[in-house]
């Protein structure tokens, strides 16, 4: 394990003066995690040096919406500001999976987006996508509940966010699982616990 340095971005820029006279965010855009470096299995029948995988996290890309008229430092989000962050794992034969998850502030922070099979460093061999349905779809409710924690992502981590399409990519071929669109009075064919009531799987070509 070892602490990484983990991001939010498009975080409203807001700061409270507390008791120590001291200005902290009221959402922070940066925080440290203890994370998995490595992985080792050692025992009967492997290497002396065991089986190992390596974790690879890359930049945090952390941004302040700032409001208009402020001043003050840190990064500014663009229209060109990530709206995820990357974790690369290499196995012990050397391939790599790299995983891609949001940071965007209440909309997909925590959120796995997409796992890429066989990266190297430009392709992968399979690439799996997953888009969410909005927590506001009918008929289940938004929210699980709050978390106790005061800062951080406690309001996205209560939201019902389920898969709501998952599409596989590998040898030229698309596979693609999804929630079915035409039930009656609502976006996608969930129950009141946000579980599919109706599927539909395809593939092209």
């Amino acid at each position: 394990m070892q602490q990484v340095l983990f991001g939010r971005s498009g975080v409203y820029r807001e700061c409270i003066k507390l008791l120590d006279n001291q200005e902290y965010p009221v959402e922070p855009y940066l925080f440290g995690g203890f994370a998995v470096i490595s992985r080792t299995i050692t025992g009967p029948g492997l290497l002396a040096a065991g089986q190992v995988w390596n974790y690879s996290y890359g930049p945090p890309n952390n941004c302040w919406i700032i409001p208009q008229g402020t001043v003050g430092g840190g990064v500014a989000c663009s229209s060109d500001s990530p709206s995820t962050r990357t974790v690369a794992v290499t196995d012990p034969d050397g391939h790599v999976t790299r995983h891609t998850f949001g940071n965007r502030y209440k909309v997909n922070e925590g959120l796995l987006l997409k796992t890429e099979y066989g990266w190297n460093g430009a392709a992968a061999e399979r690439t799996v996508t997953i888009d969410y349905a909005d927590p506001e779809a009918a008929p289940y409710a938004p929210s699980n509940g709050r978390s106790l924690r005061h800062m951080g992502d406690y309001d996205i981590t209560g939201f019902l966010r389920p898969q709501r399409q998952v599409t596989v990519v590998q040898q030229g071929q698309t596979f693609t699982w999804q929630v079915a669109a035409d039930c009656s009075g609502m976006p996608y064919c969930f129950d009141t616990l946000a579980r599919p009531t109706k599927i539909v799987k395809s593939s092209t070509p």
